[in-house]
């Protein structure tokens, strides 16, 4: 009996040895899972360890993190907020809270969790620039100016955050300010392509066209050569009415890039004209033109006209179906118009006219019920 007692005793020693050894995570195999980037294997090994009454804030925050980085945002979520009930002040909790939110479409709840964060760290950057991207995707600009002012003052010589505001100071026309922002961060990173750019866009807002034409020289010296970057450049060369060194530029800039825009054009016929070079003047006059006009301008002026044969202003309608005939020869729109002079507008002589031209125009044969109409017209009223 004494030995039973014994036997029984070593059992439940035994038994219990090993179910305490269980309750911890072996440390050993999760750096491994994740060194792997097993995350998801990890998350369901850690979950093990896990029960509702558990308070473990260091395996909570490992099982939430598991689940973030295998993508579960859901579980994540779970447990992040299993973490903020525990500890309300948790800055790891509500930062990965505030992220995951964000990443799943849920903006508002994002943003109030970043600002729960600025009430218990007013000096993170992050905090700020999150804040600032998400009022920015919202269109509150001027918000989203504020915020991400707040983390350029904190870091003035990170180029990211500079550069970013500096686009927010341009949008609301804050010129000067974006001026003493890159004066700053340049001072600290000089070669940085994108504060350069900046630095020229700015200096184009200030007029100084001389500062405009070293910094795009200096961009193109470092291989930084974008349409965009040549363009300031040549623009710049023609505000100085320097209209050589402008239409060199473009033409150096028209080896790589071969369409440009309604100004660039603009800029390339009035430096012709000025060099009196007309006949490329016109060309570029004529592309100038092209660029501005929507291709779709006689499709609008068309529809148009449909909407005022409605109204009942056949006169006013027929202004702008001939108006239509500038930008698009639209052969159904001919026979709109020569319809509405034969009724509308019983005017027989110009109702012969355009459903003549109508036919001409070949119309293609899934008009051939209209083709058909136009040629017995045509016979009527000759």
């Amino acid at each position: 009996m004494k030995i039973l007692s014994l036997i029984l005793i070593l059992i439940l020693t035994v038994h219990f040895n090993i179910n305490a050894q269980s309750l911890t995570p072996d440390n050993t195999r999760i750096l491994h899972l994740y060194e792997t980037q097993q995350f998801s294997e990890a998350s369901k090994y850690l979950s093990q360890f896990y029960t509702d009454s558990s308070a473990d804030i260091k395996l909570i925050n490992s099982i939430a993190y598991s689940y973030r980085m295998s993508g579960d945002y859901q579980q994540a979520s779970n447990y992040y907020n299993k973490l903020y009930t525990l500890d309300t002040l948790n800055i790891s909790a509500l930062t990965n809270l505030a992220y995951i939110n964000n990443q799943r479409g849920m903006f508002k709840s994002s943003m109030d969790l970043y600002k729960k964060l600025l009430a218990i760290d007013s000096t993170n950057v992050n905090t700020y620039t999150a804040l600032a991207s998400l009022y920015t995707r919202e269109k509150d600009i001027i918000t989203a100016f504020s915020y991400l002012g707040k983390a350029n003052t904190l870091q003035p010589t990170n180029s990211n955050i500079a550069y970013d505001f500096v686009q927010l100071c341009l949008s609301l026309n804050e010129i000067d300010k974006a001026d003493s922002v890159l004066t700053i961060a340049l001072e600290d990173d000089p070669e940085n392509a994108n504060l350069l750019y900046s630095k020229a866009k700015v200096s184009d807002e200030q007029k100084k066209y001389k500062e405009v034409i070293e910094l795009s020289k200096k961009l193109i010296d470092l291989g930084e050569d974008s349409q965009e970057i040549w363009s300031l450049l040549a623009r710049a060369y023609f505000r100085l009415d320097d209209f050589e060194s402008a239409m060199l530029t473009y033409t150096d800039a028209m080896l790589t890039y071969d369409s440009w825009g309604e100004m660039d054009y603009y800029y390339m016929a009035m430096s012709c004209k000025a060099l009196k070079r007309f006949d490329e003047g016109l060309e570029f006059i004529e592309k100038t033109l092209k660029e501005a006009i929507s291709p779709n301008t006689g499709f609008y002026f068309a529809r148009k006209a449909d909407l005022l044969v409605d109204l009942n202003k056949p006169s006013a309608a027929a202004a702008d179906y001939i108006r239509s005939f500038q930008y698009e020869e639209s052969t159904i729109n001919y026979f709109n118009l020569a319809v509405l002079y034969d009724f509308n507008l019983q005017n027989k002589a110009n109702a012969l006219k355009y459903y003549t031209l109508y036919v001409n125009k070949q119309p293609p044969n899934q008009e051939k019920t209209y083709i058909e109409y136009a040629q017995e017209r045509i016979k009527a009223l000759k």
